[in-house]
């Protein structure tokens, strides 16, 4: 046999198929056939002086008594060497030795709650390596045969599982979403403790009260309706804290619509009106100036008395 072919068999040592040069689907007279024309050609009696035809040889040996056994072949066809051989007897150093005994320990218990649980099929089918470091017994064939309508039972349950899951799932996250919308008036908002003072209820009834501010020059009384879950004390803090809070920025937006309609240099109080700018008397420049675009765009106009902003009842006499 040529050298490259010899050298090729050891390099492919896990290559059972590729080392006897048959197909994955050859019956056992192809495999025995083929067996027999490469032992005759890489015996060692024939090849004395070359001991890389004795390491093809065992290898031919070694792939000859896994593809012949029926067992042993649907084992290496599912995972290959490692799945046939636990533990591989020519290198027992340390690491491997630990590897295939936890491997051997996770083999025992696999086995343990497969039966427990009735999934021996299952463990065969996704572990095959198991296979390596345990024996089955006919309950175990007898299990792998219940395959199909264990199955069709473990896709129901599944399906009703994930069906009950999505259904609390919904149910929890649509719970969540009406507390965030139903949340308590102290949440999220600046508005909260105003919102003792709505009207929840239209069958609420209520109560009212007078409260005294500055209107047209002069303090009257106004009337303000409170609902029947709060008290009056409350509900007069409430509107105090309100009429402090909302006035000033009220005063602000009807100063700022009054200045708008009619410049009147309200900020400057006590002060005297600037004079009107002077004309540039700098001398004529060589460039022309460049044109700036506008910083400020007048967004709120107010062209007549009628567009100017009217504040709330309470903070009338604001400004």
């Amino acid at each position: 046999m040529e050298s490259s072919r010899i050298d090729w068999i050891i390099a492919n040592e896990r290559n059972y198929y590729g080392i006897l040069g048959i197909p994955r689907d050859a019956d056992e007279r192809d495999v025995r056939r083929s067996y027999l024309t490469l032992a005759l050609q890489l015996h060692p009696d024939k090849n004395i002086n070359n001991k890389r035809a004795g390491e093809a040889f065992r290898a031919v040996g070694k792939a000859y008594a896994v593809l012949k056994d029926k067992r042993m072949r649907m084992i290496y066809d599912e995972g290959g060497v490692d799945r046939v051989y636990g533990l591989d007897a020519e290198d027992l150093s340390i690491k491997n030795l630990m590897a295939a005994l936890s491997k051997l320990v996770a083999a025992k218990v696999l086995c343990i709650v497969a039966r427990r649980a009735h999934a021996v099929e299952i463990l065969r089918q996704r572990h095959g390596w198991v296979d390596a470091f345990t024996s089955w017994g006919p309950a175990d064939d007898f299990a792998c045969l219940q395959k199909s309508p264990r199955e069709a039972a473990r896709r129901i349950v599944r399906k009703v599982f994930i069906s009950v899951f999505m259904f609390f799932l919904c149910v929890s996250v649509g719970h969540t979403f009406l507390q965030f919308i139903r949340r308590t008036p102290n949440e999220g908002s600046s508005e909260g403790p105003y919102r003792r003072l709505s009207r929840y209820n239209s069958n609420d009834t209520g109560a009212t009260f007078t409260i005294r501010v500055l209107r047209g020059g002069n303090m009257t009384d106004t009337v303000i309706w409170r609902p029947s879950s709060i008290s009056e004390n409350d509900a007069r803090a409430l509107v105090l804290q309100w009429i402090h809070e909302m006035c000033p920025t009220e005063k602000l937006l009807s100063w700022a619509s009054r200045e708008r309609y009619n410049r009147t240099a309200t900020l400057r109080v006590g002060r005297k009106l600037r004079a009107a700018p002077s004309p540039n008397r700098a001398s004529r420049r060589k460039w022309a100036p460049k044109g700036w675009k506008v910083k400020f765009q007048e967004f709120f106009p107010v062209n007549s008395a009628e567009d100017l902003y009217v504040p709330l009842p309470l903070c009338e006499g604001a400004g």
